[in-house]
């Protein structure tokens, strides 16, 4: 049983088995867009990878290969590919499930590494395609975020799966903690407004709530859409002319901040969003967890952070899956 987030953070270890330390690696798939969330996910792998040692041979965003994974280099055989975890495995995200898929095929003979993932499926044929080209592959190892997303994977897909905490949790104290609360008893509230909002329950409340895309400026927008043209530039003349990796780190790292900022002006946090909880528990902050559309959240609550002191499920007019 996890006890603290130490605990949590010492769990990520488990992906030491798969790739090893100092291992060649490519890293595809990270996010090259605004949500707070993937980008904590995408800092935690970060980090993990630096503890590591781990030689980072190549990199390309989620941007680049939505736009063909044929654009991919080809890569040594002993170069393990590792895909960027998150909740996107499934059929709500699509283009994000056929990046992985057309990487299994772009990559038969190279080891491939999905770090931690929510799995899920609304529609059964969806799953048996996907399934289907998993199997064409016999080296691929996907770490899941819940035990229903590990059974998932265990009973429709060949793969080699895992439980493993999100990735996040490596940024344990590297972020600021809250320690001293100024009892002004404000809460904040971070409910989804997207495909995965829970209706009606996140709607009906009468408070004032916000969403990631609220913590955003023009600006940051701007600055998203001119480095998705920087690196396409890169890409296609084959030299990195623009510093596109450090400079979207730099703009993840001080939108990371923003969020810790505003997010500490609170004494409580109320959310529907994953990686808000997972942001609060970072902060050292109380948190009450809600659902999100389909019970990826209070999966992630049972299998991990159920124990910590700081966290609380509330949903209870919700079905728990």
């Amino acid at each position: 049983m996890m006890a603290d987030m130490q605990d949590l953070k010492n769990a990520v270890s488990l992906i030491d088995n798969v790739i090893p330390s100092g291992s060649k690696i490519a890293f595809l798939a990270y996010p090259l867009h605004l949500n707070i969330g993937d980008l904590l996910i995408w800092k935690g792998a970060e980090e993990y990878f630096k503890s590591r040692r781990l030689d980072i041979v190549y990199r390309a965003s989620d941007f680049f290969c939505k736009l063909g994974v044929g654009r991919l280099p080809e890569f040594p055989r002993g170069v393990t590919i590792v895909m960027h975890g998150g909740g996107n495995f499934g059929d709500i995200y699509k283009e994000q499930q056929k990046i992985r898929e057309d990487v299994l095929e772009r990559y038969p003979r190279h080891r491939i590494v999905v770090l931690p993932q929510t799995v899920y499926f609304g529609d059964e044929a969806a799953l048996a395609r996907s399934a289907a080209k998993f199997e064409q592959h016999n080296d691929v190892h996907v770490f899941a975020r819940d035990e229903r997303s590990l059974d998932i994977l265990r009973q429709h897909f060949h793969v080699y799966s895992y439980l493993c905490p999100d990735m996040a949790h490596f940024l344990w104290e590297l972020l600021p903690q809250k320690h001293n609360r100024c009892f002004s008893n404000r809460t904040l509230y971070l409910m989804r407004r997207d495909c995965e909002q829970r209706l009606p329950s996140d709607t009906s409340r009468e408070v004032a709530s916000v969403d990631w895309p609220d913590l955003l400026g023009n600006g940051d927008r701007l600055f998203r859409t001119m480095m998705a043209g920087a690196e396409f530039f890169n890409h296609t003349i084959n030299r990195s002319v623009i510093p596109c990796l450090e400079l979207w780190r730099n703009f993840a790292d001080r939108l990371i901040a923003k969020a810790c900022s505003y997010f500490m002006q609170f004494d409580h946090v109320n959310t529907s969003r994953l990686h808000g909880h997972i942001l609060a528990c970072l902060l050292r902050m109380p948190i009450d967890l809600m659902n999100n559309s389909y019970g990826k959240n209070w999966d992630y609550y049972r299998a991990w952070t159920h124990c910590l002191p700081t966290c609380r499920w509330v949903d209870f007019d919700c079905e728990q899956p």
